[in-house]
């Protein structure tokens, strides 16, 4: 269930905002009372889709989906492009963090990361509720917030690329330019060289861990 707590993310904010959009307000309030109600039994993420279930008036949950266009792979690359560009960009989305201006990105490429308003998030619901939203979508949209606050990548996974494809593609263009690699996040990320901190350096400077060779070398007092 959703905390409601008024310092959120900025990202889950301003997911949050499109729904103060919405007119029909009676709608909008049931859909939060069900979000509060822990009506909403699932929610999943499959693929470049949200999948989820809510409790209603009838004995089966109704069933939802949710999903945003996705983008091309030509603008993927020129998202990467402009990403691979500012390091500040790679090590914000590293850490798990949204940067504040990743709009910017996206509006320099003539995209948009975050939907403009509620009739850009294609939703469908099982449910006899001709209005779309209906408030079973409406209470998945709520607890969204929650879960995109535990996991900013899922914005992108709507949008067509999860976080390993953003991590790997930020990685390959930065070995084209001859840049030092983007850690990897997997298993064996311990496996890759790394270069060794300056202070390693100096200290093994004078070291040689070899057996020199006897004729190579003349001791004099």
């Amino acid at each position: 269930m959703t905390s409601y707590n008024s310092e959120r993310e900025w990202w889950v904010q301003q997911w949050l905002d499109l729904l103060d959009k919405y007119r029909f307000k009676k709608r909008l309030e049931r859909g939060r009372n069900y979000a509060r109600q822990g009506n909403v039994l699932g929610i999943d993420f499959q693929g470049d889709r949200i999948v989820s279930r809510v409790q209603g008036t009838e004995v089966e949950p109704y069933q939802q989906s949710l999903w945003l266009d996705t983008f091309t792979q030509e603008d993927w690359d020129c998202i990467i492009q402009t990403l691979s560009e500012q390091a500040i960009f790679s090590a914000k989305l590293m850490a798990g963090e949204m940067p504040q201006n990743i709009e910017d990105v996206f509006s320099a490429n003539g995209l948009r990361l975050f939907p403009f308003n509620l009739t850009e998030i294609r939703s469908r619901c099982s449910c006899p509720d001709q209005a779309n939203p209906c408030k079973h979508i409406v209470a998945v949209y709520h607890l969204l917030g929650d879960r995109f606050a535990e996991d900013p990548f899922l914005l992108f996974q709507l949008r067509g690329r999860t976080k390993e494809d953003i991590i790997d593609a930020l990685r390959q263009r930065r070995l084209g330019t001859g840049e030092e690699a983007i850690p990897s996040t997997g298993s064996n990320a311990e496996s890759l060289p790394a270069k060794a901190p300056l202070s390693t350096q100096l200290e093994a400077f004078w070291t040689f861990a070899h057996q020199l060779d006897p004729s190579l070398v003349a001791i004099a007092p």
